[in-house]
């Protein structure tokens, strides 16, 4: 770990404070008392404490260049280039409780790097847990396939979050991304022609139910190609998911879109399922949800989709670990214990960090989000062509935090997860 700053030798302030701790052990030697503040007393002249801002950089693509910006306004700022992982520091003191953040200003080509805050306000927790994290979000051997629950979306939310969801999609490079409760087809027309970088190259189909809270499956057509798609009801799955049943009628059932895809330049062919699983915790909601969890279970057996590469993706509204949410039923059990050629890429059994991210936003190896109720539940023959590539851990999937964007708005609070499919 290589660090370069400006920073102004220190020599002559060494000196100083030697003479100064020199000056009172001499008077304490010669019978004189003083009372020393400990250094967790307050300053008896009511000085603010003040800290440094440092921490660890992570998957460093070789030198960055960072900025450590604070104060009102985030007017004050320092510049350091940092070399190769590991431990950094800005050197500063900055008073306690003054607001900072880190800015990345340079990288090697492709990659971002950026400070994850521990807190939005200087204290001493700044000065070894202001973490930088770095990585790329471009997949140039796979196909990204995401899900992300968006929460009550449609054309009329702010210009801000409609910018900054469009931003997020772009800036990681999805190709295909199953979208939950989106109000309507124009909300989404909206969010493509108008806040996607390359609108002509982007495709959708919305769900017919659902009601306002509706899934869109969306997709860049020079990434795959779509070659089928229909609606789940009662015509297209031999009765077993019935729209006029208590357990998939419109609203509360939101039934699932499938879509075959061909990745483009390959001979790979995948179908996705959109999940947007009933939402709860107390029995009847739990009850219902399973109700859903099995009969869709009993439509893939039925369409051959186990036999093939498939992924049901989207909201499940459940926890992996344990019973999940629910006290007295494990609704996702049937996922979980009945289907062991399927994988939940979003349940990764083995790495216990997280640390990647790529166009400024971090991503969580999924061991440490395993309270995530959004999944990407697949076949083992798609889970095997899961590419381990630089931004994710293995060949399971990766969360985008993205909450941490859209805390202004307070929704979506969602984390999308996503794999790379390889071609």
């Amino acid at each position: 770990m290589q660090l370069r700053t400006n920073t102004p030798s220190s020599s002559s302030t060494h000196y100083f404070i030697v003479l100064i701790l020199f000056t009172g052990l001499f008077i304490s030697s010669c019978g004189g008392s003083q009372e020393v503040n400990g250094p967790d007393d307050p300053d008896p002249n009511g000085e603010p404490d003040v800290f440094n801002v440092g921490g660890e950089v992570f998957s460093s693509p070789g030198t960055i260049t960072m900025r450590l910006e604070w104060g009102d306004n985030y007017t004050n700022s320092k510049e350091i280039d940092i070399t190769g992982d590991g431990g950094y520091s800005f050197a500063v003191e900055i008073e306690e409780n003054e607001p900072y953040r880190i800015v990345g200003v340079s990288a090697p080509s492709g990659w971002l790097c950026r400070g994850k805050l521990p807190e939005s306000t200087i204290n001493a927790l700044a000065e070894i847990e202001t973490n930088i994290y770095c990585g790329s979000s471009v997949s140039e051997q796979g196909i990204r396939l995401a899900t992300w629950n968006l929460e009550w979306y449609d054309s009329g939310n702010s210009e801000q979050k409609k910018e900054a969801v469009g931003s997020l999609i772009d800036s990681w490079n999805f190709d295909v991304i199953i979208l939950a409760e989106i109000l309507n087809a124009a909300s989404v027309e909206d969010l493509i022609n108008n806040y996607f970088d390359e609108p002509d190259l982007w495709d959708f189909r919305i769900t017919e139910s659902g009601c306002s809270l509706k899934k869109a499956t969306v997709w860049r057509t020079d990434k795959v190609t779509f070659v089928s798609g229909y609606n789940l009801d009662a015509s297209t799955s031999n009765g077993i998911i019935d729209e006029e049943g208590d357990v998939w009628r419109d609203c509360i059932g939101r039934r699932p879109y499938v879509a075959t895809f061909t990745v483009n330049e390959s001979d790979v062919q995948f179908t996705t399922a959109s999940l947007h699983f009933k939402a709860g915790s107390d029995g009847s909601d739990c009850l219902v949800r399973q109700s859903q969890v099995n009969t869709f279970l009993e439509w893939v057996e039925w369409a051959g989709l186990d036999e093939e590469n498939f992924a049901a993706i989207g909201d499940f509204n459940d926890e992996i670990p344990g019973s999940g949410i629910c006290s007295t039923i494990d609704t996702l059990s049937g996922m979980e214990a009945l289907y062991p050629g399927f994988v939940f890429a979003t349940a990764q059994p083995s790495y216990d960090y997280s640390h990647m991210m790529g166009n400024g936003l971090v991503t969580f190896d999924t061991r440490n989000f395993q309270s995530s109720i959004d999944h990407i539940w697949m076949t083992g023959s798609l889970f095997g062509l899961l590419l381990p590539e630089a931004d994710t851990y293995g060949n399971y999937a990766n969360t985008v935090q993205a909450n941490m964007v859209f805390s202004e708005w307070e929704e979506p609070d969602h984390n999308p997860p996503f794999v790379i499919i390889g071609k």
